[in-house]
């Protein structure tokens, strides 16, 4: 198979300008039956990750996880 004629949504960064506009344009378009796609904007310079567990993805910050101190 060649390369070049395979696509898998995990090319592409869910920070893609072209992802997120198809989303802010489309709402709940956007979605399926499987999937309910949401922009989260955040400030300039916040830490984040994209958490994703069994195909579930969440944004989360720093403030969203309970720190422990040693």
């Amino acid at each position: 198979m060649n390369n070049d004629s395979y696509w898998s949504d995990r090319d592409l960064e869910r920070t893609d300008p072209a992802l997120v506009q198809v989303v802010e344009e489309m709402e709940d378009m956007a979605s399926g039956d499987l999937a309910s796609l949401k922009i989260r904007e955040l400030e300039s310079g916040t830490l984040y990750i994209i958490h994703e567990y069994d195909g579930l993805e969440e944004v989360m910050t720093v403030s969203d996880f309970q720190w422990l101190r040693a």
